[in-house]
């Protein structure tokens, strides 16, 4: 029997937090090295910046070290990604 964790079952849940994460990223890549004002990365990426399908990657992207948010409201790309 499988482990109920692995498989493509598990994989295809995972798949939209993943494109998620890559949208916020790219619209934060593209305004870097400025940071930009939250709504306007998660308008960029197609999503409500209060909504729980953008702060939740919004802060995995954090969490590894790709987005800072260097003040209030603010999203910006990791300078290490660019060098």
């Amino acid at each position: 029997m499988k482990h109920p964790d692995k498989g493509p079952r598990r994989i295809s849940k995972s798949r939209p937090r993943a494109r998620t994460e890559a949208r916020i990223l790219r619209a934060a890549a593209e305004r870097h090295p400025d940071a930009a004002p939250n709504a306007d990365i998660a308008a960029a990426a197609g999503y409500s910046p209060t909504s729980t399908g953008y702060t939740n990657p919004r802060s995995a992207l954090r969490t590894k070290a790709l987005v800072d948010y260097p003040g209030r409201d603010m999203v910006r790309a990791a300078d290490w990604l660019f060098t």
